[in-house]
């Protein structure tokens, strides 16, 4: 059921990274009859479900696409034929006939379809009420965002919402069954799903989903006065009738179904929940790593921020950035790209979520726009989730410059071909958008010590979490070895509970914004040590966005020809590079329990930034 909310709803908060034209690159020769094929392919997609077409493309006809029966689609597992038929026509073309661009199309295409099919084996896995991806505030954002270019779409997004309460009985039927062999929310992931139905459904006076609609509606030239007061009249009905009772109605059927989680730590105790995390891991990292490879790389990625710190002398601030309006800083942002290739669109809109439709996990989200109108650029901020300037700067620079929407524009200006709009990498996306967030931190404003503060705050906040997630996740960790983990990443084990019981009740939640985060890391610290003195950042820059999202085995082989290319042998392995601390720490045992329990206030700051979740998209892949 992998791509059960695709199907619904969230191809509008992927990347779309495509552009109306259906092109491959100018400057390259490659294989005619590829391209056919990836549009052909695409357009069956777009013709499978309305909303996904709506929120992708705005004028349809012009991509061949015949535009879908307007409705929220069914809740069905997916048996894998589909995707079989799909691979096996990606697989009658000879790789070696295709261009450098048609390749990397060829790979990330093949990969996806192989792990959709490896994920048909485990639907019982797929929460459709989970507390971050789930379909209740799914539902209220594709409602909320959705946009009206004619009568018919207003037509259309009435016919919807008139679905919402079958569709929710569907899906409760699924969740009752994957419930009756174990698998349900644990109890905290449960509150949290109820917790905000009951919030958004005690908002009866002003409703986003009918004071947005109004506003929407009011502001259509193509309806008459009488048309816009007969579809305001037959929304609020709607929403407060028949789609308000249905979320009610979750709340208590999800509630009669507590307790159902017939294992009481990770997946890894089911059966087959280590095979299936597995293959979780590799689509929500974007990597075919090992889950003990990644937990070293997470676990070595921490030790080397504790040691920036401790080594650089940076202590805890009380400093901000002196910025506290989003325009404000996302004009600033855009004037500060110099580390980064030109290309990207710099046009956006910017507004606060409704408070009774914000989900406290999150903290804002990137909306992209359709293909054809690639200049709407949308995001979201929860204002209750930014604690202060510096925590608002860090987010529009992960939403906007140089994160999501500087990469996500720059792709697209690359003219890629529109099957990458249904095809995304988490963990590589995420990832960029930390790595630029942290980095960009240096033009902050603030001093060179308290920028650091924060940058290294960050990526501790974000990767130690992973390492206990793979850890109790994939391997069946119990409290024990998550302190054991703890304290080799130098940590206050005062930590370890939460972060055990968060790994526990949400699965994966940070694995592609921490491990995404540790590949770039990585990546960059490797290609630094390979070139010394002829590192050009730019220029890096450029090779890790040039194919746009992918895993990170391609970006690396991206990165070894452009330093072959510069005369190198190749990308150094991490393994290789002297460690600048290793003498300190072998002669100063004693000041590494000193750490350990000197960063108390780091073990906190981990636990109070795995609550909140920055999201490009929000659904999931």
């Amino acid at each position: 059921m992998r791509n059960l909310l695709y199907k619904m709803t969230v191809l509008f908060l992927s990347a779309v990274l495509c552009i109306p034209q259906i092109t491959v690159r100018a400057e390259e020769e490659g294989n005619p009859e590829f391209d056919e094929f990836l549009n052909d392919l695409f357009a069956e997609i777009m013709e499978t479900d309305y909303l996904s077409m709506h929120y992708t493309v705005r004028d349809y006809e012009s991509f061949g696409i015949q535009r879908p029966e307007a409705t929220l689609g069914e809740i069905e597992f997916d048996d894998g034929t589909e995707t079989q038929e799909y691979l096996d026509r990606l697989h009658e073309f000879d790789r070696s006939t295709l261009s450098a661009s048609q390749q990397h199309d060829y790979d990330i295409l093949e990969t996806d379809l192989m792990l959709d099919l490896e994920s048909c084996k485990y639907n019982d896995y797929d929460m459709l009420f989970d507390a971050v991806n789930g379909l209740t505030d799914a539902l209220i954002t594709n409602f909320t965002e959705y946009v009206f270019y004619s009568k018919q779409d207003v037509e259309d997004y009435l016919t919807m919402v008139e679905e919402v309460p079958d569709y929710m009985d569907k899906a409760l039927e699924v969740t009752r069954d994957q419930a009756s062999r174990g698998h349900f929310l644990a109890d905290s992931a449960l509150d949290d799903v109820r917790d905000g139905i009951q919030k958004f459904v005690e908002e009866t006076e002003a409703n986003p989903l009918i004071v947005d609609f109004n506003e929407d509606i009011e502001s259509l030239s193509f309806l008459s006065d009488a048309e816009k007061k007969e579809y305001c009249e037959r929304n609020e009905k709607l929403i407060r009738e028949s789609y308000i009772p249905a979320y009610q109605k979750v709340s208590e059927e999800l509630e009669k179904l507590r307790g159902s989680r017939s294992v009481s730590g990770g997946l890894a105790q089911y059966p087959d929940g280590e095979d299936y995390y597995r293959m979780f891991v590799r689509r929500e990292a974007s990597t075919s790593k090992s889950i003990e490879e990644l937990i070293e790389l997470c676990q070595n990625t921490v030790v080397n921020a504790i040691f920036d710190m401790v080594y650089g002398n940076i202590e805890e601030t009380e400093e901000t950035v002196n910025m506290d309006e989003a325009e404000e800083v996302l004009d600033y942002l855009t004037e500060h790209l110099s580390e980064y290739p030109e290309g990207a669109n710099k046009e956006y809109r910017v507004s606060y979520l409704d408070p009774s439709i914000t989900n406290p996990n999150i903290v804002a989200y990137y909306l992209t726009p359709c293909v054809d109108t690639p200049e709407n650029n949308v995001i979201r901020v929860n204002g209750s989730a930014v604690g202060d300037s510096t925590e608002l700067f860090m987010t529009l620079s992960h939403e906007g410059f140089p994160g999501h929407q500087y990469q996500i524009t720059w792709f697209l200006n690359t003219h890629p071909n529109p099957i990458r709009s249904v095809i995304s990498h988490g963990g590589y996306t995420e990832g960029w958008a930390m790595y630029a967030e942290t980095n960009q931190l240096k033009y902050s404003g603030m001093s060179r010590s308290a920028s650091e503060y924060n940058r290294i705050m960050t990526v501790i906040g974000y990767v130690a979490p992973c390492v206990i997630d793979l850890g109790v996740n994939g391997l069946g960790w119990t409290i024990e070895d998550v302190n054991t983990a703890v304290e080799a990443m130098y940590l206050n084990t005062d930590i370890s509970q939460d972060l055990y019981d968060e790994a526990v009740s949400m699965p994966g939640r940070l694995l592609n914004y921490g491990c995404g985060l540790a590949q770039f890391i990585d990546l960059r610290t490797r290609a630094e040590a390979t070139l010394g003195d002829d590192f050009d950042e730019a220029e890096f820059n450029r090779v890790l966005l040039e194919y746009g999202d992918r895993e990170f085995e391609m970006v690396e082989a991206d990165l070894n020809d452009w330093i072959k290319g510069s005369g190198a042998e190749g990308l150094i392995d991490g393994g290789d590079i002297p460690d600048p601390h290793e003498g300190e720490m072998r002669q100063n045992t004693m000041k590494g329990y000193m750490i350990a329990g000197g960063l108390l206030i780091a073990a906190v700051l981990v636990w109070f930034l795995m609550r909140r979740a920055k999201k490009k998209k929000i659904f999931g892949n």
